[in-house]
């Protein structure tokens, strides 16, 4: 199956949880990692100054400060409409992070094969 190509843009704080993330995205030839950010404040201004995110694989705790689904719905109410897979030990409200434009939820600590599938 071909899938559109993806830029994809990944907020998580934990050191062992991005380069989890990363070895999982390796087969995936349709998706370019544009950064890797650790910060609320990065994801913010990053997702802001770049017009080549296509998508955000984004942590909900982001350790001190604003959290993922926080700076997301402020990314939303500045028009910035970027589809998003939540990684996250905590399950918020499924309706709340869909009506903010989550499309995937995945629970930590997660499979290869639960990966894929929010993945494609």
């Amino acid at each position: 199956m071909d899938f559109p190509r993806i830029n994809l843009l990944i907020v998580e704080d934990d050191v062992y949880q991005q380069e989890l993330i990363l070895s999982y995205l390796k087969p995936y030839e349709f998706v370019h990692i544009v950064d890797v950010v650790k910060t609320a404040e990065e994801f913010v201004k990053r997702v802001t100054i770049s017009s080549e995110i296509s998508a955000v694989l984004l942590d909900l705790h982001l350790g001190e400060g604003r959290g993922g689904l926080e700076s997301y719905s402020i990314l939303r109410l500045r028009g910035k409409n970027i589809p998003a897979i939540l990684v996250t030990g905590s399950i918020p409200e499924a309706s709340y992070t869909y009506d903010l434009g989550i499309i995937d939820i995945v629970e930590k600590p997660f499979t290869a094969y639960r990966f894929k599938q929010a993945i494609e």
